[in-house]
Formats: structure tokens, C-alpha cells, sequence
């Protein structure tokens, strides 16, 4: 059941659990946070990024889709976006009354139109009125508060060192910091010498992010400094994949693999949640024809499944394609 968290207790929680599940967009809503907690133990799970206006005026289908908490979940942060101080205080009033344990500040987002909103990573070029927003979500919410950046990486926006003041001064609980720059894709290698940078530097916890999917990539994040390393991506299709590692690193008890048809029964069992959660069946199939794929990859499928999906008209009949596993 979903409870509220002091500061102290999710630095308890990191510290034991070290894995935190990051935000995804169109990924991290319900019926994938089920499945995360069904099979894993972090430390927290991250919702997908919801602007603060929508959460003050949105429309009610938009809050039930980015708002709604299962009782299934364990502690969860609700990832939201401003470029001001007086809309994040106003989101606060809301997200104070949900079942949450934490808010986190997106100031890492690159896509572009977020960008040209002055959200996301644009604040990264905005110290000064980044700290007033986290001051303003410091002084609104009654759950703790975080912050996720990125890093200048190898360009020349050579924001670390004023991001960091400002978030010193601002005092959230936690930071989590992505390696890479917002200009940098995914084929760029992370930076963990400037994650290194701020996780000697802060005055608060840092959580390490990027290009962590094993045990040593969590572990590497650890070496710098960090308390604790973020997952994103590579839970996508694998939603057990916290679970693993965490037994591995010998955390949690947990089984090292299952098989095949269980993994189809994960996938099946995310597509009926997304059908409630979006209250159509025509929509839920649709992301099914691009989770597949993730799926695929993660668990050794035939892509003769892959095309079946794509293909298939109802959700009943996802359960019948585990014939061709």
C-alpha cells in the first residue's frame, strides 16, 4: 500500500535498496509501475513527467492518466515541469493531497519542445530562476523534494558549476544527475566523470543516470560517489530488470531468470493495464505495436511475434501468441 515517506526514510530506502526507476514518457504510468513493483524493490519509481499546468487546469482524462496511484505501489515521485515559480506552487497545492512520496523537478528533458517552453534542460541555462522554482517547491510541498539535470558534457554550455550552486542554495533532498547533455544522444558516452563532479560537490544525495541497465553499471555509479543509480531505458520490455540486478548485488531474494511464457504474461498483463488505464482497447494495441519491440529484444522473442502483434485486433488474442515463443 502507498504511504508517505519522510526524507530520512527514503535515504533509508536508497541506501538499502540503492535503484531507482526513472521517469519514461509514454511508459512510466500505472500498469508499468505495477509490474516494476511486482517483480523488483527500489528505492522509489518515477512517474512520467507532468507539467504543472496541466496538473492546475488539465483536462480530467489527462489527470487520470498521469495522476492516478495504485495501491499495488510502493513509494512513488511524481515528475513534473514548470518555468515558474507561481505554477509550481499552484501544482503543489494538488499533488500535496495524493498518496506520493516525493516530488521531483525535471530539468533534464531535451526534447524541443519542452525546450522552447523554457522547461526541462532549458532551465540548466537558467541558474537563477531554476532556484527560485526549487525554492518554491521547497517552501509548497509537504512531501521531500528532488531535482534530475543533466550534465554540459562535451559542448562548451559549461553550466555544471552554477547549476550546482543553485541547487546548493535552493536545498532539495535529493539530485539526480544524467550524464550526457541535452545535445548528446544516446550513442554519446555517459559522463561519469562530471556525474563524479556533483556527487562529490552536493549537499544532498546523488543518484546516478545513464547508461545503467547490469550490476556493473550500478556499481560504477556507486564508485563515483552517488548513493544510489537511476534505470530508465533499458526497464522497458524488462520490467523485472531492478529485481535482477538487486539480487544479484544481493539486496533482495529474487528469482535469477523466468521463463519465456511468464515473460509474455508480463507483456500481456502491461497491455491490460494500459486498455483500463486509457479506457480504450484501440489505444492500449497501439502502444502494444511499440512496447513490443522493447519486449522482443529484452526477452529473446522470435520477431514472427513481433509482426503477430502488430497485426492482432483484440487484447484477448495477445494471450494466444505465446504459442509462437
Amino acid at each position: 500500500m502507498m504511504a508517505r515517506y519522510t526524507v530520512d526514510q527514503l535515504h533509508q530506502r536508497l541506501q538499502s535498496h540503492r535503484i531507482v526507476q526513472g521517469p519514461l514518457a509514454g511508459v512510466s504510468s500505472v500498469p508499468f509501475r505495477e509490474l516494476v513493483w511486482r517483480y523488483s524493490q527500489p528505492a522509489w519509481v518515477c512517474s512520467e513527467m507532468i507539467s504543472c499546468r496541466t496538473i492546475i487546469s488539465g483536462s480530467p482524462s489527462i489527470k487520470q492518466r498521469y495522476l492516478q496511484i495504485s495501491a499495488q505501489e510502493g513509494p512513488l515521485c511524481m515528475q513534473i515541469a514548470t518555468d515558474n515559480p507561481e505554477d509550481c506552487a499552484k501544482a503543489c497545492a494538488v499533488l500535496n493531497a495524493l498518496d506520493i512520496a516525493m516530488i521531483d523537478l525535471n530539468v533534464g528533458c531535451p526534447v524541443k519542445k519542452i525546450r522552447q517552453r523554457q522547461q526541462g534542460s532549458y532551465l540548466l541555462s537558467q541558474p537563477d530562476r531554476l532556484y527560485t522554482i526549487v525554492r518554491a517547491l521547497r517552501a509548497h510541498s509537504l512531501h521531500p523534494i528532488s531535482v534530475k539535470i543533466r550534465v554540459d558534457g562535451s559542448t562548451n554550455d559549461r553550466f555544471n558549476e552554477d547549476v550546482l550552486d543553485a541547487i546548493n542554495r535552493a536545498g532539495p533532498d535529493f539530485l539526480t544527475v544524467h550524464g550526457r547533455n541535452y545535445q548528446e544522444g544516446y550513442d554519446t558516452t555517459c559522463h561519469h566523470d562530471q556525474i563524479a563532479f556533483f556527487a562529490q560537490r552536493a549537499h544532498m544525495p546523488v543518484i546516478g543516470n545513464g547508461d545503467v541497465h547490469d550490476q556493473s553499471s550500478v556499481e560504477a555509479m556507486l564508485a563515483l560517489g552517488c548513493a544510489g543509480a537511476m534505470i530508465a531505458r533499458a526497464s522497458v520490455g524488462a520490467p523485472r530488470l531492478i529485481g535482477n540486478i538487486q539480487a544479484r548485488m544481493g539486496l533482495i531474494c529474487a528469482a535469477d531468470s523466468v521463463s519465456m511464457p511468464e515473460t509474455w504474461a508480463m507483456f500481456c498483463a502491461h497491455i491490460n493495464g494500459l486498455s483500463q488505464l486509457l479506457g480504450r482497447e484501440d489505444l492500449a494495441l497501439a502502444q502494444a505495436q511499440g512496447l513490443i519491440k522493447y519486449y522482443a529484444k529484452r526477452n529473446q522473442y522470435p520477431s514472427s511475434i513481433v509482426n503477430a502483434v502488430r497485426s492482432t485486433q483484440t487484447i484477448a488474442a495477445l494471450s494466444d501468441l505465446v504459442s509462437l515463443l
